[in-house]
C-alpha cells in the first residue's frame, strides 16, 4: 500500500526523531504489524489497547490531514 508507506515515512521523518522514547516504541511496535492491522487501527476499525500506540495512531491522523 504507497499510501500507507509515504503516511509511515512522513511520520519517520518528521516526528520519529524528536518522538519520546515511548512513542517511538509505539511507533516501532505499529511497523511490525501487517498492513490490512494499520488500516483498521488508522480508520477507527479497531483500537489499541497502548496508549502511546494511540497516540501515534492520532499524529499520524493529523499529519495526513496536512
Amino acid at each position: 500500500m504507497r499510501e500507507l508507506d509515504v503516511l509511515l515515512l512522513r511520520y519517520l521523518e518528521r516526528e520519529f526523531p524528536a518522538a519520546a522514547p515511548a512513542a517511538q516504541a509505539a511507533f516501532e511496535a505499529l511497523l511490525s504489524a501487517q498492513d490490512p492491522e494499520i488500516v483498521d487501527l488508522l480508520a477507527g476499525r479497531i483500537v489499541a489497547q497502548d496508549a502511546s500506540l494511540n497516540d501515534v495512531i492520532q499524529r499520524l491522523l493529523a499529519q495526513s490531514r496536512h
